[in-house]
């Protein structure tokens, strides 16, 4: 039987500010398929990727690690 390795990601954590112009509590990333959503104004643990996106797009009011 052949051995399957799992993928270990590097995790960031991250708090995207509230904002009262855009009033949904989460902002959802995809990437190849796999839906990720963040919540606002909480520390959240997300991939490297989607800290990536993220900061990118510009929803990262401050980095924690």
């Amino acid at each position: 039987m052949e051995k399957v390795e799992k993928k270990v990601e590097k995790m960031k954590t991250v708090i995207i500010p509230i904002s009262e112009k855009d009033p949904d509590n989460y902002v959802t990333v995809c990437i190849n398929g796999n839906i990720t959503q963040v919540k606002k104004g909480e520390e959240v643990d997300v991939p490297e990727e989607v800290y990536n996106i993220l900061k990118r797009s510009g929803y990262l009011g401050m980095k924690i690690n």
